[in-house]
């Protein structure tokens, strides 16, 4: 029986908000303090802090080792600009920090479902936020101060805005807004994302691309986005210049054969984001059964669908960011982190999966049956993770050993010294002195060049569960050449005696 006035019809956009909601109030409190043992993080607060302080942005105290060149010298200015009144507000509190940057992520996944509902319709988008919103990576990857979230908001909302744009010159004058509001919006959020990170340059060239085929209407528009977001970005990087050189400088590597280093690179490339599109959908690594491996390859295979679907339809923006960003990641030369750089675009590997259930076998399958058959493979895919979703630090930053090895290293180490360690970001922002890595896995000799070369005179030594890879298989012999000054559960501070370090030039400061 109805009551006078009501209606029982059940409404998706009603449920949108709240279900969001309800996943933002988890997300958020599961945040944890800490920091682990990574070092991108470090860097990104000690370029925030010279943002605060008002000193040279690129003066951190990291030294760039060019023969592993782990971190460029200074990241660009996006993330720094966001943590800087965050770390003037609060001080360096990892949870205050990993707060923002969760609500960088549950802001895209907002903007994802206002996209998901003019593709897919309500219900679908009703779709898209739960199974955002509680994919396993994401919940882990939250608790580690990295750039992909707000460069995913920043990404999404200039993609957005564009869409926006390119749906308002059809309108034409009658448009509200105005599409020239649309346009600044666009360009502003895309330079903001290219400041972020700067494979953002492909969202440059998916606006270019979608004005060459448009171009009737969206010459004039699309070229106020690009000069909006070049301006922006110029700005912003003359004030705080990165080191963008570090990031070219992985190209230089390639052999004579250009065609068949690239045609190499692509194949195990292609392996390698395989094998993190999976664990993005799955949320993790470790045992994979059977039926996981099966709904993995039919989620990408629905997606590859959906994209297809949507081309046929009209190409629009996001189709052609998603297609040049996966094909950078496959031309690029770096993949030690796949999963993490191909999480920007898993909201549209999302979407299209969505696209291509709701297009498949249109006319023998309900949208209750299919809506099951997607909640069930998602159900069976994030299950396994969720007992684990929060990541376990081996060892934090800050733990109580790492803070006394940090005063030691300040106690007795010179201010002018330089510290050789495995994550010298870190050591740079907590015990204040020059840092750099040693090389990748080098020789006995190899080492004791780099050694003589930089003029390293101190060596921090981090002991299992932290893993120190570069040197891990050296360390038995380098220690009777080592003098041990401090030790405790987690790490052993060397002085490097004068006839190791030789006569050698120094690297930079």
């Amino acid at each position: 029986m109805l009551w006078p006035g009501r209606s029982l019809a059940w409404s998706p956009q009603a449920w949108r908000w709240p279900l969001l909601a309800i996943i933002a109030i988890l997300f958020l409190l599961d945040v944890r303090p800490g920091q682990p043992w990574d070092g991108d993080g470090e860097l990104f607060i000690l370029n925030a802090l010279n943002i605060l302080q008002g000193q040279g942005y690129a003066a951190t105290g990291y030294v760039v080792n060019p023969s592993n060149a782990i971190h460029p010298a200074s990241y660009p200015p996006g993330l720094p600009l966001i943590l800087a009144p965050v770390i003037g507000a609060f001080g360096l509190d990892y949870a205050a920090i990993k707060t923002v940057l969760a609500a960088c992520y549950l802001l895209t996944i907002a903007l994802v479902a206002e996209v998901s509902a003019a593709r897919l319709g309500e219900g679908w988008a009703l779709g898209a936020v739960a199974i955002l919103g509680m994919n396993p990576f994401a919940w882990q990857f939250k608790d580690v101060v990295f750039s992909e979230f707000p460069f995913m908001l920043f990404a999404y909302s200039g993609l957005f805005a564009f869409e926006r744009l390119d749906a308002a010159t059809l309108d034409g004058p009658s448009a509200r807004p105005a599409p020239w509001l649309w346009a600044a919006a666009s360009g502003l959020a895309l330079g903001a994302a290219y400041e972020v990170r700067a494979i953002g340059v492909v969202l440059f060239a998916a606006v270019g691309l979608i004005c060459l085929l448009r171009f009737s209407r969206l010459r004039f528009y699309g070229l106020l986005v690009l000069l909006l977001a070049a301006a922006e970005s110029a700005l912003i990087s003359r004030m705080f210049p990165a080191d963008l050189g570090t990031y070219v400088s992985y190209f230089e590597h390639a052999s004579g054969d250009l065609v068949g280093t690239i045609a190499r690179r692509v194949i195990v490339n292609c392996r390698a984001y395989a094998s993190a599109a999976a664990e993005l959908l799955r949320g993790g690594g470790g045992h994979w059964t059977p039926v996981q491996v099966l709904l993995v390859a039919a989620v990408l295979a629905c997606s590859a669908l959906g994209v297809a679907q949507a081309l046929r339809r009209r190409p629009t923006v996001f189709e052609a960011f998603l297609l040049i960003y996966v094909g950078t990641l496959l031309l690029y030369p770096i993949s030690l982190e796949p999963a993490r750089y191909a999480l920007p675009v898993l909201p549209l590997v999302v979407v299209y999966f969505l696209l291509g259930v709701q297009g498949w076998a249109r006319p023998r399958l309900g949208l209750a049956v299919k809506a099951a058959a997607v909640a069930a493979a998602v159900v069976l895919l994030y299950m396994p993770q969720f007992p684990e979703r929060s990541l376990a630090y081996a060892a934090s930053v800050d733990d109580p050993e790492a803070m006394e090895l940090f005063r030691e290293i300040r106690d007795r180490v010179p201010a002018d010294a330089l510290v050789l360690g495995s994550k010298p970001t870190v050591i740079a922002l907590y015990a204040q002195r020059r840092a750099t890595n040693p090389p990748a896995h080098p020789t006995e000799e190899a080492f004791w060049h780099f050694v003589r070369h930089s003029g390293a005179a101190w060596m921090v030594e981090a002991k299992l569960p932290i893993y120190d890879e570069e040197v891990a298989e050296l360390m038995p012999r380098l220690r009777d050449r080592l003098e041990q000054v401090f030790e405790n559960r987690l790490f052993v501070l060397y002085r490097i005696p004068e006839e190791g370090r030789g006569q050698g030039g120094t690297m930079p400061h």
